[in-house]
């Protein structure tokens, strides 16, 4: 098995997980501030 494929598979398969950890991080984060900002008003 060629060891740079592997590593870019791998670099590709950390980038996705990023990105989507990312885009749930700012959902809930938004959604949490909303929430946050009802509880306290």
């Amino acid at each position: 098995m060629d060891a740079g494929r592997r590593y870019f598979q791998w670099l590709t398969y950390v980038a996705v997980i990023c990105l989507f950890g990312a885009i749930m991080f700012a959902t809930f984060g938004e959604a949490a501030i909303l929430v946050f900002k009802n509880v306290m008003g």
